[in-house]
């Protein structure tokens, strides 16, 4: 990871506090009438973020072979009856708090979520840089121990990549497990949060 990529991945752990409104039921998103969506270019990747005026819906990495029209159609697949905006000055605004726009500013999201789905990702925002769970142990936390199998899925399905940090999942057998974004990309997260962890403390 360059210095550069480290630099934005600290003033993320150390700088950025995370709120989440959970839409967990068609009700609770019918306000809602457009979504701004742009690419990105950050340090550490091309970022594709969507968002309404409540907060940022999506932040994904680049993938090959995911093309800007499937994330659309998936986009308005959740979000049925909306309009899309192509906005990058809007989605930008979404970002600043990420890009260093004052170090108590925070970032709030506005995600689609199942009920399950809305208690992993809770539990996924209280596991600190240079921390890792296995995904039974995210069971247990949120009090569904047999349910680690879903707890996976529901870590797999997380719409915002490094905010919700589902990078910090990993198998009780031992390595990193899988990744949505990549396993080296996962390597690299993981090694560079439990140094500046380190070095923080």
């Amino acid at each position: 990871m360059t210095p550069g990529e480290a630099c934005w991945l600290a003033w993320l752990n150390l700088h950025c506090p995370v709120s989440v409104r959970y839409n967990t039921s068609p009700a609770s998103r019918a306000s809602v009438k457009e979504l701004r969506v742009a690419w990105h270019t950050t340090p550490l990747g091309c970022l594709f973020v969507a968002g309404t005026s409540r907060g940022i819906s999506q932040l994904l990495f680049r993938r090959p072979g995911v093309s800007d029209a499937l994330l659309r159609r998936q986009l308005l697949r959740q979000w049925p009856g909306l309009s899309m905006v192509t906005d990058p000055d809007g989605t930008a605004r979404m970002l600043a708090p990420l890009l260093g726009a004052g170090l108590s500013a925070g970032v709030e999201l506005d995600v689609i979520a199942t009920p399950f789905q809305a208690r992993v990702w809770q539990a996924l925002l209280e596991v600190g840089p240079g921390a890792t769970v296995s995904y039974g142990e995210l069971a247990t936390r949120i009090g569904r121990p047999t349910a680690f199998r879903a707890v996976g899925r529901a870590v797999g399905a997380n719409p915002v990549a490094l905010l919700i940090p589902c990078h910090r999942v990993v198998p009780a057998t031992g390595g990193v497990g899988n990744y949505r974004w990549g396993v080296s990309r996962k390597r690299r997260l993981l090694s560079v949060e439990s140094r500046l962890s380190a070095l923080a403390s």
